[in-house]
C-alpha cells in the first residue's frame, strides 16, 4: 500500500540512517572496554546521560576513563559507523519528489554533528532533532514535540521511521504516521529496508 501525501519523512539515525541498530552495545562498549575496565552498566549509564545533554563528549571520555584527546577519540570511535545500504539513494529520491527528510535521534550532540558531516548528509537531511540538544530521549513525548515544532507544527503528512516499536508508539500517540524499519510489527507498518520504504512512499516506478 502506497502512503499518500507524504510531505516529510523523519528517519531514526542508528538502525535506519546508520547501519548499527544498537551502537551502544555493538560499537561503544567494545571501544571503551578495549581501553578501560568499565562495565557494560557503567558505560550505558554515562552514555545515556551524555546523550540527554547533561555533559559533552569530552566529559564522557573523561568519566569513562578513556585516555587520549577527546576530539581524536570522537573521530576514532565514529569511524566505526557505516551508512545503511540505500540510505543516500532514498534521500535523493525524496528530494526529487519534494519530500523533506528529517532525522530524530537519541545521540550525543557532538557525535551527531560529526557523523552527518563525515557522510556529507548534514544539509540533505534536515532538521536534525537530537536528544543531546533537546535534553529529551525517545520515546519521551517532549522530543517528538520538538520535532513537530521543527517541521512546522503539524504531524499531517509526516512519517516517523524507526527500528524500535516503543519509539513509534510515542510518535503515533501525537499523530505521526509510523513505519517500523527492519522488523515485523502488529502495531505499525513495517519495511525490510530502504527499497521497501520507497515502495511505501512513492510506489513502483
Amino acid at each position: 500500500m502506497v502512503e499518500r501525501d507524504v510531505r516529510v519523512i523523519c528517519l531514526d539515525a542508528m538502525g535506519v540512517i546508520y547501519r548499527s541498530a544498537d551502537d551502544l552495545r555493538d560499537l561503544l562498549v567494545p571501544f571503551v572496554q578495549a581501553r578501560t575496565t568499565r562495565t557494560d552498566e557503567e558505560i550505558h549509564d554515562l552514555y545515556r546521560r551524555c546523550s540527554r545533554g547533561e555533559f559533552s563528549s569530552a566529559r564522557l571520555w573523561e568519566s569513562l576513563g578513556v585516555p587520549g584527546d577527546s576530539e581524536a577519540l570522537d573521530a576514532e570511535y565514529l569511524s566505526t559507523h557505516r551508512l545503511n545500504e540505500g540510505a543516500l539513494t532514498f534521500v535523493e529520491h525524496c528530494h526529487a519528489l519534494g519530500i523533506t527528510v528529517a532525522c530524530i535521534s537519541n545521540d550525543v550532540s557532538e557525535w551527531s554533528v560529526r557523523l552527518r558531516r563525515r557522510f556529507g548528509i548534514d544539509a540533505a537531511i534536515t532538521p536534525w532533532v537530537v536528544s543531546g540538544d533537546h535534553k529529551s530521549r525517545k520515546p519521551e513525548r517532549l522530543i517528538y514535540e520538538h520535532l513537530l515544532e521543527e517541521i512546522g507544527g503539524s504531524s499531517r503528512g509526516a512519517l516517523v521511521v524507526d527500528d524500535r516499536e516503543p519509539n513509534l508508539d510515542a510518535a503515533g500517540a501525537i499523530g505521526f504516521g509510523t513505519v517500523l524499519f527492519g522488523g515485523t510489527s502488529t502495531r505499525h507498518r513495517a519495511v525490510t529496508g530502504f527499497p521497501d520504504l520507497g515502495e511505501l512512499v512513492w510506489g513502483s516506478e
